[in-house]
């Protein structure tokens, strides 16, 4: 593009809807953590009584809440570089900056089939239970249960249980130098997850509405959570009302027939997840294998010869993986083990009629680029997914053309404000010449570009 065929057009605002394969969301808009139906604030860890289990069948877990985190100039973990084309050269006259804009405002979305959610959901839980990693310090997390402490020097697999806060591999991976994590002592500042957030995130990928913070808020009947029932199960009937302890084995699961629940039992399919919560303890876990039925000559379940393959992420450290992991991973667990412990299926709408929308990516507004040549600009990306991972990169046009800047956020939200990412660049202290300043966002399965400014700054 000409300089003279700039002039012609600028500003130019180019309205084009981005179509991608699927993205992940989170919560409500302005990237906080989900707000907590049970009066625990989001964003903040479970009182010392806790939201943790101690289920003596081998299903053990906790819960809490997720705070956005933010890492810069970081390499891509384990070396996956991902491969983005530099923007084409555009040089725009001083203190006309020429901006590319995907869609200023909601787009309208489609409906998205092409993939396979609950294959996506399952292979991003499995994503977090996997990630090897060597602690770099005594992590001590004691405060959440007794003996969860990373020993210094020790390798460990699975993102860590912190307690507080929902984390992904990306930004964890981010944080590793060598594959040690020697970042925080600290529960509040470690990327990790709990057994309802580990969930919750990978959830995420698949559906943009799934929103809670604890384990007590999955139940199907709390407002506005993403959450539904598998099978029928009258959740109704629970004793604590919507944030309050009650006891799903007695108030839900022992108003049924023992027969009628092995039934719902037998509906679960990978990605859906197994809960209870009696009291202040509760735990969940993700289906992540075929559910295995037997049933006796006259049609009925016969719960000790049927089972569920599950995933969890737990306060315990166990030893029957490679490394010592908070994670238990694709075990069996019997309809019988299940039904005495009080666990009910779940799932979400995405995951149960196998649909969910098309992702888009898109500016609030039309930026504020008039202190664009001192790192300024107002504006905000927003998705109506949730965004994992946001690129802000400042290339140079001729002679310093390529990467000279860039910074990596991970929000975990979907409204990311970029002003403040942008100054971070040093675009104020940039010598006279011509920049293209370029935004993608991406999540577990899609990237795209956002937004692209040309400007020149003059001596």
């Amino acid at each position: 593009m000409t300089g003279k065929t700039v002039k012609k057009i600028l500003p130019l605002l180019l309205a084009l809807v981005l179509a991608l394969p699927l993205l992940s969301s989170c919560g409500e808009k302005g990237g906080n953590a989900p707000a907590s139906r049970t009066g625990v604030p989001a964003g903040e860890s479970a009182p010392p009584s806790g939201l943790e289990d101690s289920a003596p069948s081998g299903l053990p877990g906790g819960t809490t809440a997720e705070v956005p985190g933010e890492t810069e100039d970081v390499p891509p973990p384990s070396g996956e570089e991902k491969k983005r084309p530099d923007p084409e050269p555009v040089v725009a006259p001083v203190g006309q900056p020429v901006v590319v804009v995907l869609s200023v405002g909601a787009p309208d979305v489609t409906e998205l089939t092409s993939v396979d959610l609950r294959a996506a959901a399952v292979a991003y839980m499995q994503k977090m239970a996997n990630v090897v990693w060597t602690a770099g310090q005594k992590m001590d997390f004691s405060e959440i249960a007794p003996g969860l402490i990373f020993e210094e020097g020790s390798t460990y697999l699975g993102l860590p249980y912190n307690g507080n806060r929902s984390g992904r591999p990306e930004e964890f991976y981010a944080a590793l130098e060598n594959g040690v994590y020697s970042k925080s002592r600290t529960p509040a500042n470690t990327p990790g997850n709990t057994c309802s957030t580990s969930i919750l995130t990978a959830w995420q990928v698949v559906g943009p509405r799934v929103d809670y913070a604890y384990t007590i808020d999955m139940m199907p009947f709390v407002r506005e959570n993403g959450v539904v029932p598998v099978g029928d199960v009258p959740w109704e009937n629970y004793d604590g009302a919507a944030g309050a302890a009650g006891d799903t084995r007695a108030s839900v699961l022992l108003a049924l027939p023992e027969a009628r629940i092995y039934e719902a039992y037998a509906l679960s399919k990978p990605g859906d997840a197994f809960m209870r919560q009696i009291g202040n303890s509760g735990h969940a876990m993700m289906v992540t294998g075929e559910t295995v039925t037997a049933r006796d000559k006259n049609g009925a379940i016969d719960p000790l010869n049927s089972y569920v393959i599950l995933t969890e992420q737990n306060t315990l450290i166990r030893f029957d993986r490679e490394y010592p992991s908070t994670w238990g991973y694709d075990f069996k667990a019997l309809f019988s083990d299940l039904y005495r412990e009080g666990y009910l299926p779940v799932t979400t709408p995405e995951l149960r009629d196998n649909k969910t929308e098309t992702p888009v990516f898109y500016m609030d507004a039309a930026p504020d680029l008039s202190g664009i040549e001192k790192g300024e600009m107002i504006a905000a990306l927003e998705s109506n997914f949730c965004v994992y991972e946001v690129n802000v990169e400042l290339f140079g046009v001729g002679p310093r053309t390529g990467l000279i800047a860039s910074r990596v956020v991970y929000p975990h939200a979907r409204r990311v404000p970029l002003a403040g990412q942008i100054a971070k660049l040093g675009v104020a202290d940039l010598p006279a010449g011509s920049y293209i300043l370029r935004v993608t966002a991406s999540t577990p399965l899609a990237e795209g570009e956002a937004l692209r400014v040309a400007f020149t700054k003059g001596e």
